[in-house]
């Protein structure tokens, strides 16, 4: 990255191995990532979006499904959480998750009624 700066809600970058605005382009829709071990590390009790995919989401004891997807939806991220084959999105807010424990592999829920029927 060589430059990297806020512009009207987005972030805008430049990279050293992109020489222009057309080769940029052909870069539309790409995913930029980093490598897990060149993170810095995060602080007790956080966690990255990436590491819930794959835990078993619960409320009250009981299993509902497993998280599939996260989505970096605008207003915050939504989990995509596979209940009973099909795909329901949980909204990831302090209101709704309780907590997450990654050792156990599980998210801890408190859903309103009739969330995971819409």
């Amino acid at each position: 990255v060589r430059e990297a700066r806020p512009h009207s809600g987005r972030w805008l970058a430049s990279f050293e191995e992109v020489a222009d605005r057309d080769a940029a382009e052909r870069l539309r829709g790409a995913e930029l990532g980093v490598p897990r071990d060149e993170l810095p590390d995060l602080a007790e009790g956080s966690y990255l979006l990436y590491d819930l995919i794959g835990l078993t989401v619960v409320e009250d004891g009981k299993p509902l499904g497993r998280i599939r997807e996260v989505y970096d939806a605008p207003a915050n991220p939504l989990l995509g959480v596979e209940v009973e084959g099909r795909e329901r999105l949980i909204p990831l807010v302090p209101e709704l998750v309780a907590s997450v424990d990654l050792e156990a592999g599980t998210v801890e829920v408190t859903l309103p009624e009739g969330l995971l029927e819409l």
